[in-house]
């Protein structure tokens, strides 16, 4: 499923227009977003172009995907999340559940949490768990589901199922196509928060799910442009790899204009 180097080069110019777009039409909403709740809608809205984006190019494109509801091979695997990411399904989770569903669900994300804190990259990206979010092989938080979620297309169910039974198992299952499109409109998203001083960390999904649940404050930074989750909610990164010097660099291109 390569594109090869002369299919990248032919691609180059679609992903361009589709990063620079989604970068300006975001960046545009976030300017006119004062209150927490117009901040996630802008997110909602964010996410959905993402996935309308991917869904786009899929039509386009003509590509058979694998896919279908109920199948969640996918939702065992481990994703990075954004703050604006896991505050959005907080949000939804609160919205559409119980008090005791919800102290229910932070107390699960808390155990998940303590059982990865421990590992390192290689060994956390090992781990076969469920999603926490999962209901009966189905996203209860689908309509606010990060953006990971929305531009994951397989091609390959059954190579999909081998992963999943052994983490050992590594496959090729995406198509380079939706991929590379999928990752340009994220990047637009994520550089369009990341300049307009929103926290641009990437988070391990229980863990920073354990802390906007039950920590009021984390909405509060989010908003004010401050760091959301501690540092033991970050993606555990591979050996020499530093997140905040990664930002940091991200922050001094997108400062002068990144092509």
């Amino acid at each position: 499923m390569s594109t090869g180097k002369d299919g990248k080069e032919a691609m180059r110019p679609v992903l361009s227009a589709v990063y620079h777009g989604t970068r300006e039409t975001v960046g545009a909403a976030l300017a006119g977003a004062e209150s927490a709740g117009a901040l996630l809608a802008v997110v909602q809205a964010a996410l959905q172009h993402v996935e309308e984006s991917v869904n786009g190019v899929r039509r386009e494109s003509g590509v058979a995907t694998a896919c279908a509801v109920g199948c969640s091979f996918c939702c065992w695997l481990n994703i990075d999340v954004l703050a604006h990411e896991v505050l959005l399904m907080a949000a939804y989770v609160k919205a559409h559940r119980t008090p005791w569903e919800v102290e229910e669900l932070a107390a699960a994300a808390v155990v998940r949490r303590d059982e990865r804190a421990g590992l390192d990259h290689g060994a956390r990206q090992r781990v076969r768990k469920p999603c926490l979010l999962l209901d009966d092989a189905v996203c209860s938080v689908y309509p606010v589901r990060p953006g990971a979620c929305r531009r994951y297309w397989s091609g390959d169910l059954e190579a999909c199922h081998a992963m999943w039974e052994d983490p050992e198992v590594t496959a090729s299952v995406e198509f380079p196509l939706l991929q590379e499109t999928g990752r340009a409109a994220a990047a637009g998203v994520h550089h369009a928060f990341v300049g307009a001083g929103y926290d641009g960390c990437f988070y391990d999904l229980p863990s920073a799910l354990a802390e906007a649940l039950t920590d009021p404050g984390c909405l509060e930074r989010w908003c004010g442009g401050q760091k959301v989750f501690s540092e033991g909610a970050e993606t555990r990164t591979p050996e020499g790899f530093r997140q905040a010097e990664a930002l940091e660099r991200l922050r001094r291109e997108l400062g002068r204009g990144m092509e």
